[in-house]
């Protein structure tokens, strides 16, 4: 009787059934571990997408409102300037008492911060800006109007951007779900490269005992 006779009958396996044996253990293992983590891998990724993006969004929206922030102030710089040059231009043409209330009105809205108050300053500056327009001034009043009604669309844009982000996903419970997750994703991912690895070896030692490798 040959010694794969003597395998076959025997109750104890030689080297090539305990090879067998530990390769499937170890393909059982990672086909129950590539099933779950298949199915955490995409969870955790939407997680972490959804945190990336919500961020990303955030961060866009912060620069957003510098810039207009910014971009106000600068077109009430430029409006109060030219008020200032219609004067020096046409003193005459100008009523004294409305030129200086317009100059503290344009003042104002440098500061004010609610939209509410912002814009009836605005119409009240609109209102005076067109008892000055006469028609030496036409140049200058029309480019502070101009310079006032654009001030008023970035104070709008700003109002709407900030109460979008008051309104936005908090993220509290996505970065907690995550911490749930993540442990149990790491430790599959460690677990699938070892086991792996192990199938590796012993899918060549496998092939050493049949003396297909040198």
């Amino acid at each position: 009787m040959n010694e794969s006779a003597v395998e076959e009958n025997s109750p104890f396996p030689g080297k090539e059934g305990l090879v067998k044996g530990v390769i499937e253990k170890h393909q059982k293992f990672l086909n129950e571990y590539n099933a779950e983590y298949s199915k955490l891998e995409y969870e955790v990724k939407k997680l972490e997408d959804t945190i990336s993006n919500s961020k990303n969004k955030r961060e866009e929206e912060k620069n957003r409102l510098e810039v207009l922030k910014e971009k106000k102030q600068q077109l009430y710089h430029q409006a109060n300037n030219l008020l200032g040059e219609m004067f020096t231009a046409c003193p005459e043409e100008l009523d004294n008492r409305i030129m200086h209330s317009t100059n503290d009105d344009i003042e104002e809205l440098k500061r004010t911060r609610q939209l509410e108050n912002e814009e009836k300053t605005i119409q009240d500056v609109l209102g005076k800006i067109a008892e000055l327009e006469k028609e030496n001034t036409r140049e200058y009043t029309s480019q502070i109007k101009a310079r006032i009604q654009e001030a008023s669309k970035a104070s709008s844009e700003i109002a709407s951007l900030i109460k979008s982000m008051e309104k936005e996903e908090n993220l509290d419970q996505i970065h907690k779900e995550l911490g749930e997750k993540k442990p149990r994703h790491n430790w599959l991912e460690r677990r699938i490269k070892s086991h792996k690895e192990a199938l590796e070896y012993w899918e060549n030692q496998k092939e050493v005992i049949a003396g297909n490798v040198a």
